[in-house]
């Protein structure tokens, strides 16, 4: 049982009382989704490439392929949990970017657990990437640990220097862990009721 966000967007829509019915508007809201997804993806790829041309393709050809230009028009809530994925790894990117600003740290935990209670199987899609990069910052904040033989109470001393970075890194990645997982546990107690 997915969290039903896209639906009450294309109730909203609907009230509204600019489009005539009910599937109309869930069509539009999925069209509006799907732009949504491409303003994420361009700016994750914004962070990631320093290269505009790079940058200008991926968003072309997503775009452009046929299988988005088809099903961005149908009902369907796959390009919102897309979207809120690249939200979640676009703010994850800006947080490692700007030194665990808490800013970014809300926005992609609030990311997170919109996109694991919309859709938890499209999440997974940017949980590699995320991997990577934090890493990839972890490595480059500790190289120096790395080359010294392995001391425990340094080791512990320099994760207490940025406990900040730690627990915002927590956060993220647990608070969506676990609101996917009670979310998941709700809705199959309503199922098998």
């Amino acid at each position: 049982l997915e969290f039903p966000l896209f639906q009450a967007t294309a109730a909203i829509i609907a009230k509204t009382g600019l489009v005539e019915n009910v599937a109309f508007a869930s069509r539009l809201t999925a069209l509006l989704y799907f732009y949504l997804s491409v303003l994420f993806l361009y700016l994750v790829c914004k962070e990631i490439f320093s290269d505009k041309q790079i940058n200008f393709a991926v968003t072309t050809i997503y775009l452009c392929l046929p299988y988005n230009i088809y099903y961005s028009l149908e009902p369907l809530i796959d390009y919102l949990a897309l979207a809120l994925a690249l939200a979640y790894l676009y703010f994850i990117l800006l947080w490692l970017k700007s030194g665990s600003s808490i800013q970014n740290t809300m926005f992609a935990t609030i990311f997170g657990i919109l996109s694991v209670l919309v859709k938890p199987t499209t999440t997974p899609i940017v949980v590699i990437p995320i991997i990577a990069f934090v890493l990839k910052d972890i490595i480059s904040v500790y190289k120096h640990s790395f080359t010294q033989p392995l001391d425990f109470q340094f080791m512990v001393n320099k994760i207490l220097e940025r406990r900040g970075y730690w627990l915002s890194l927590g956060l993220m990645a647990v608070i969506p862990l676990l609101t996917g997982y009670f979310w998941t546990r709700y809705s199959d107690h309503i199922k098998g009721s």
